[in-house]
């Protein structure tokens, strides 16, 4: 599907999973004054929509940032795996906690810490992610959205985000040329995250279950 197709609406009923294959996707909800927040970047392996199998009508919109390839899975045939699979459950309920640990990084880090300390935290996040599917370098990534969307993510208007990564820039952090980003300096990034870059293999006391 191409760049802003609305793969899901929020508010609508639809029983269905996806499963993003290509491209970035962005999970948002619509508050009440109408305006939008981006609640979480998806990427390349991510489940999307499962925060909404829990109730009638998803709670979020599912939009593409990027050309994307998904795949739906209707939750019935889903739910009917998972009783034939019991380790199919296992995975999705570690998908879950997984996606917990990562939206309280991310609140956290919003909440808590200096811009600098935000765009530091989302660039490490990024840069791991899209490792562990073969779309970053040793040291470098291209973010495929732009500074309001960044911005968005993080907490700051576009203009402060652009402020931060010339900041960044000038102190020897990062590298940019447009949308690529070359991390010169992982151990500062790191120090000024203030949160840490979780490993989220999964845990040695589960592997048995779902090896």
């Amino acid at each position: 599907m191409p760049r802003r197709s609305i793969i899901r609406p929020q508010g609508t009923t639809d029983r269905s999973a996806y499963f993003l294959v290509d491209g970035w996707l962005a999970s948002s909800m619509l508050l009440a004054d109408g305006e939008r927040q981006i609640l979480k970047l998806h990427l390349p392996g991510d489940m999307l929509g499962s925060t909404s199998m829990c109730v009638e009508d998803a709670i979020d919109t599912l939009m593409a940032l990027t050309p994307v390839t998904v795949r739906k899975v209707p939750l019935a045939p889903l739910g009917q795996l998972i009783v034939t699979n019991p380790r199919i459950a296992m995975f999705l309920l570690l998908s879950a906690q997984k996606e917990r640990v990562a939206l309280m990084d991310l609140l956290a880090s919003n909440s808590r810490t200096s811009p600098i300390a935000r765009l530091a935290f989302l660039l490490l996040n990024l840069h791991q992610r899209l490792s562990i599917v073969g779309q970053a370098g040793s040291d470098e990534l291209e973010i495929a959205i732009n500074q309001e969307q960044l911005g968005d993510i993080v907490g700051l208007t576009p203009v402060h985000v652009n402020r931060v990564l010339r900041q960044m820039t000038n102190d020897g952090l990062i590298e940019r040329h447009r949308r690529q980003i070359r991390i010169i300096d992982f151990e500062r990034l790191r120090e000024l995250s203030k949160i840490p870059l979780r490993d989220m293999s999964i845990a040695s006391s589960w592997q048995h279950i779902v090896a």
